[in-house]
């Protein structure tokens, strides 16, 4: 994500910095505030922060690297985010079944709404939802091995829409995480 997308959130950005190059994450964060404040190129520019800092010694890796986060396709870099069934998906919809069309969304517009992305993706009679499918898929992501090795960082845009039995499931690996 380029810097203008950042717009006041400089001193955050300072922080997460900060938290990154000490070596001292946590293993979860949660990043909340008013709609259009940009929290979502927070998120995706801390996720750069988290997946880059292994190659501090190796300029051109990183490059590599921050490409792939900036165009969204990093493979340790993951993305949830509400869907329903549509006449591209019949039942059990996930956010993998939209990867490409949410690439697609967040470049042309990072602070796209809810609504407005509930409309990219051809679901404009349901409300968009986080449901146990998306934690299953969450489960089995975050249980492999990093692809590229260090991290892995999964970012659930717009969580509030994530269903009970979703959230409980979710809480055994937010409680009790791998170690990366």
């Amino acid at each position: 994500m380029s810097q203008i997308n950042l717009v006041g959130q400089k001193r955050l950005i300072k922080e997460l910095e900060k938290k990154t190059s000490s070596g001292k994450l946590a293993h979860s964060y949660l990043l909340f505030g008013p709609s259009g404040a940009g929290k979502l190129s927070v998120a995706i520019k801390f996720a750069e922060l988290i997946l880059c800092s292994k190659y501090k010694e190796n300029e051109l890796e990183m490059i590599g690297a921050q490409q792939k986060i900036n165009s969204l396709t990093h493979p340790d870099l993951h993305f949830v985010f509400p869907v329903n069934t549509s006449s591209k998906v019949k039942s059990k919809a996930t956010s993998k079944h939209f990867v490409k069309e949410w690439r697609d969304a967040i470049i042309e517009n990072p602070y796209i709404t809810l609504s407005q992305w509930l409309e990219k993706i051809e679901i404009t009679n349901k409300k968009g939802n986080i449901s146990v499918n998306e934690a299953e898929e969450i489960n089995k992501t975050m249980s492999l091995k990093s692809y590229e090795g260090g991290y892995r960082v999964m970012v659930i845009w717009m969580a509030e829409n994530m269903n009970t039995e979703c959230a409980n499931k979710l809480l055994k690996l937010i409680e009790e995480p791998s170690r990366e």
